[in-house]
Parts: C-alpha cells; sequence; structure tokens
C-alpha cells in the first residue's frame, strides 16, 4: 500500500487545494492508494461532506480493506490464468487424441497392407516347403502381429480416459 491521506478538514488544510474540494463538496476524506511493485494501482477513498476527525479505527479499517480488496483481486486474477491454462490443456489434450487417432488410422492401414502380403508370402513359401524362409517369414508375421496389437492399444488410449 502507498502512503495513507488523511484530511479532517480539506478547505483549511494547507496540503489541498480548498478550491477544488469545495467544488465536490468534500470537506474530509481518507484514501488509501495501492501501490505494487512500485507503482501505483488503484486509490480506495472515502469522503465525508463535513468535517470530520477520523479515528484510528477508522484508518486501521480502510487500510484492511484495500489489503482485502487487493487479495481478492489477485485471487481472481489467479482464478482467471487458472481457467485460461485449463482451456488450453484441454485444447491440446483433444489434439493429442486427433493426432493418435489419425496416426493410430495411418499405422493401422500400413501394417494391415503388410500382414497381407506377409501371410501371401507365407503361403508362397510354404507351397515350395524352404523351412528357413518359411521360419523368417513366420517372424516376421508374428512381429507384425505384435504391431497390430501395439496399434490397437495406442489408439485406445483416448477413448478409455474419456
Amino acid at each position: 500500500m502507498g502512503k495513507l491521506s488523511v484530511a479532517c478538514d480539506a478547505f483549511n488544510d494547507s496540503r489541498f487545494n480548498a478550491k477544488n474540494f469545495a467544488a465536490l463538496g468534500v470537506r474530509s476524506f481518507i484514501a488509501v492508494p495501492l501501490a505494487k511493485d512500485g507503482k501505483f494501482n488503484s486509490l480506495l477513498s472515502v469522503i465525508d461532506l463535513k468535517t470530520r476527525q477520523w479515528t484510528a479505527e477508522d484508518l486501521a479499517l480502510m487500510q484492511e480493506l484495500v489489503s482485502r480488496i487487493w487479495a481478492r483481486v489477485e485471487l481472481a486474477r489467479a482464478e482467471e490464468m487458472l481457467r485460461d491454462s485449463e482451456s488450453h490443456l484441454r485444447h491440446l489434450l483433444r489434439q493429442k487424441d486427433e493426432f493418435i487417432g489419425v496416426a493410430g488410422h495411418e499405422l493401422k492401414t500400413a501394417v494391415t497392407s503388410m500382414k497381407i502380403f506377409g501371410e501371401l508370402v507365407q503361403q508362397r513359401l510354404e507351397e515350395t516347403e524352404n523351412k528357413d524362409d518359411i521360419h523368417l517369414i513366420t517372424k516376421l508375421n508374428a512381429q507384425i502381429k505384435r504391431l497390430t496389437l501395439l496399434i490397437n492399444h495406442l489408439w485406445n488410449i483416448p477413448r478409455f480416459f474419456k
């Protein structure tokens, strides 16, 4: 908070321009400026149309009020930042899900083609009874099957968390 200004009779206080206060009809006031990080931010004031002796309790109440208002303003800003952050996170999660869906589909299409060709090659090799090549293509088909399972799991992850 900044320095508190108090006038019990602004018309007769040499610190203030009496004409300005007379034009407003303000005879006494308490003004509590709020400065954060060395910069003026806002001002809360209480005025009275007649002279008034402000008490220590009046001054303490104004300072407490400004502190509470500022705390609430900071809380509101933090809540707004949190809402913005959560919105951004939801957007990123949607993008991730879309990417996984597209990538999963593309991978699945490619692996399905590999699986079909692998099975055709295995059938032809079984007709030739070439055991070494049959063994290799069997391993390849097993890896393709494993890759298919991994893609299916990857594809289902976004659905699992909904």
